[in-house]
């Protein structure tokens, strides 16, 4: 019994291990720019191993890369079947969908995952951004106050808090603003 159970393991530890290893070719073709090649690679690291989380972001990488969103959204849904972190995939999805221009997706899966973890500042930064691509000014300023609530040192959300203060000629809070974060 325990031999069996040892054995199991070894045979577990060896898939694991050979899935590393394709997923590791895929990245290093993924930087020779060899993208299809390195898409092979990962594919074969979740075919040995269905929840290496490591092949279904090599995979949805090369995807995004590539411009096949719709081909990343189908591989999602399938990574969310996974014990995989499924707040990246449903952020990944969001990204997917926001390249599409399938806007209010896109902000679906951000609020998704805010109601699930509310201090999550990526979601936010990202829900912040579809608000502005939507025109939708002053809640994208709240998204991004919210950012710097969370992570106070978030260069990109003060950045684009400070754009929409300028933009709206709001100059003396702007000044404040900028004073503020020095």
């Amino acid at each position: 019994m325990v031999i069996c159970k040892g054995k199991m393991k070894m045979k577990k530890l060896k898939i694991v291990m050979n899935a590393a290893r394709c997923t590791e070719k895929g990245r290093m073709l993924f930087d020779k720019g060899e993208f299809e090649e390195a898409l092979h690679e990962f594919n074969k690291a979740i075919d040995l191993d269905y929840n290496y989380f490591e092949g279904w972001e090599g995979k949805l990488m090369t995807l995004q890369v590539l411009q096949r969103y719709e081909e990343a959204l189908g591989t999602i849904d399938k990574a969310l079947e996974t014990d995989a972190d499924k707040f990246y995939f449903i952020a990944v999805k969001g990204l997917c969908y926001q390249e599409m221009g399938e806007l209010h997706e896109a902000l679906h899966m951000y609020e998704k995952i805010i109601e699930e973890e509310p201090d999550s500042s990526g979601a936010w930064f990202y829900k912040a951004q579809v608000l502005l691509r939507l025109k939708e000014t002053e809640l994208a300023f709240e998204a991004f106050s919210k950012v710097i609530e969370i992570e106070p040192e978030h260069i990109d959300a003060w950045c684009e808090k400070g754009e929409i203060l300028l933009k709206e000629e709001r100059y003396e809070e702007a000044l404040e603003f900028y004073q503020k974060k020095r």
